[in-house]
């Protein structure tokens, strides 16, 4: 059986890395980890990164990818898809599989915490590091489909994700962990990436994260407004 911890990144495809990353940086308020070989890793807070980068081929949505748990080690993982006769791709000490829409999935090995401090909440560690003003965390991924089904049965029967809730029959959430959800689905008739979610700790940074993306000529389409 595979389980699965958490979301741990989006990848996107850009037309000009410079561009994008000072524009995810400056606008969302994300701290650019590095930067080799065309691509670049950004953060919303202490975690690695949670935001890829790829500059070249057509703009758009590459992959996402979810951490293991810590009791399910990629073995087991690779052993869970051979049952389930899932072709996968093994790189950068990573799984690969597509949903039924074709969209890349990464699966991740888990990743301890190097330290008893990393173990803590995020507020509640010392850093030298983290900068005031980004999101909390990424929170969720949600993608249109032309067969709602068909991504039931691969992420909870393939993927091992919980059922959240069903909007009828058009709509669907999937959780890993205590978070309502990390992944949806909506029942448009064609595939298509829909939108990545970060989180913030409450209503008043969200008024606030708003308020600054205004500034930058981005204006709210849906949700909380003033």
């Amino acid at each position: 059986m595979i389980r699965l911890h958490r979301l741990d990144h989006v990848c996107l495809r850009v037309a000009d890395l410079d561009e994008a990353a000072s524009r995810w940086a400056l606008q969302f308020g994300l701290l650019e980890r590095s930067r080799e070989g065309g691509r670049a890793l950004l953060a919303c807070n202490d975690e690695p990164y949670c935001l890829e980068l790829v500059e070249g081929a057509s703009p758009g949505h590459d992959h996402f990818a979810f951490e293991l748990g810590h009791d399910c080690p990629l073995d087991e993982a690779r052993a869970h898809l051979e049952t389930r006769g899932v072709p996968w791709d093994e790189r950068e000490g990573s799984l690969f599989v597509n949903d039924p829409d074709g969209r890349p999935v990464q699966v991740m090995p888990y990743r301890p915490p190097a330290t008893d401090t990393d173990r803590w909440p995020q507020h509640a560690r010392p850093s030298t590091s983290v900068h005031l003003g980004g999101p909390r965390k990424l929170g969720h991924v949600n993608c249109l489909t032309g067969d709602v089904q068909a991504g039931f049965r691969f992420y909870t029967g393939v993927l091992g994700m919980g059922l959240s809730d069903w909007l009828g029959e058009a709509g669907v959430w999937f959780h890993v962990n205590t978070d309502h959800h990390v992944m949806a689905l909506v029942d448009v008739g064609y595939a298509h990436f829909h939108h990545l979610a970060f989180e913030t700790v409450d209503i008043g940074k969200m008024r606030d994260m708003l308020d600054h993306v205004a500034r930058h000529g981005r204006w709210l389409g849906w949700g909380p407004t003033r």
